[in-house]
């Protein structure tokens, strides 16, 4: 038997194609650390690395070998549904610029801007309501602009 001074751990490098000597510490939180990204990926199905690969796993799973697509789908992937419509899960995602009512939200936070008006954080409640609706009112005359247009 060995003696545990004389035992080391090792690491291999994939770009390097090298083992390298690592001491205890950093060897536990690279396994641990690879092993939990692994596992993670093997249970979306994204991962197909066999048990006696193990030791090649460097976290870089784009470029892996044994990297799937699992779970992931694309967002142009369609199927049918019981209508025998086609449907994608981009069909599904919210509209990136929701309308929002100015007078409506200035009202609803005019108490939080009255409240923090004797305080020191009145100068930036007020610049981020500001903020808030000079951008609604660009993306409204944006929206304009397109319709107009078209």
């Amino acid at each position: 038997m060995q003696n545990k001074d004389n035992q080391s751990k090792r690491v291999y490098l994939k770009s390097t194609r090298r083992w390298v000597e690592v001491s205890e510490e950093y060897y536990r939180d690279h396994t641990r650390y690879h092993d939990a990204l692994r596992k993670r990926q093997q249970s979306h199905g994204q991962c197909v690395c066999p048990k006696n690969k193990f030791w090649l796993c460097d976290g870089d799973c784009l470029t892996c070998e044994f990297r799937r697509a699992g779970d992931m789908l694309s967002l142009d992937y369609t199927v049918e549904n019981e209508d025998g419509d086609a449907c994608s899960p981009l069909d599904n995602l919210a509209d990136p610029a929701p309308s929002i009512d100015v007078n409506n939200f200035m009202s609803c936070h005019r108490f939080n801007l009255i409240r923090c008006h004797k305080s020191a954080h009145f100068p930036v409640m007020l610049s981020i309501a500001y903020t808030i609706v000079l951008s609604y009112l660009f993306a409204s005359s944006q929206d304009s602009v397109s319709q107009a247009a078209a």
